[in-house]
């Protein structure tokens, strides 16, 4: 049986990395008689000039049967090894997980805006007070 499999994107905890954003899915043929219940990748498409593309993977990747669950501190990330059994599900599944992604990450980066913001003082006028009284300070 062929398996569609993608790497979950996700964001680094200190918001600086993202992971696993490329339009990529891989595939290969599931086999049952496998000690640790994996697969093999043979196959990969990847999104180029406006279109998926089929090509053959060469680098030596397994996927195991079993999902892996990880919670970052800045987010709640899903990450895995999810199978499909069709390539546009998984190409669908990609890309709105990106998108989810990308959503997250902007929400995250205004709530950091909006703590920064009334936990750091205005500045603004004893700054404009100070280069009024002592403009050579201020160069």
């Amino acid at each position: 049986m062929r398996l569609y499999f993608i790497d979950v994107p996700y964001v680094s905890s200190g918001l600086k990395r993202t992971y696993h954003k490329k339009l990529e899915v891989f595939s290969g043929e599931y086999d049952k008689n496998a000690a640790n219940y994996s697969v093999v990748i043979d196959t990969i498409y990847k999104f180029k000039k406006g279109e998926w593309v089929k090509s053959s993977y060469t680098q030596y990747r397994e996927f195991n049967m079993y999902i892996q669950t990880y919670i970052h501190s800045s987010m709640v990330t899903l990450q895995g090894n999810f199978a499909f059994t069709s390539p546009e599900l998984a190409q669908a599944a990609k890309l709105m997980l990106i998108q989810k992604m990308g959503i997250t990450y902007k929400k995250k980066l205004k709530e950091l805006e909006e703590l920064f913001s009334r936990n750091v003082p205005n500045i603004d006028k004893p700054l404009q007070l100070l280069k009024k009284d002592y403009p050579e300070y201020f160069v």
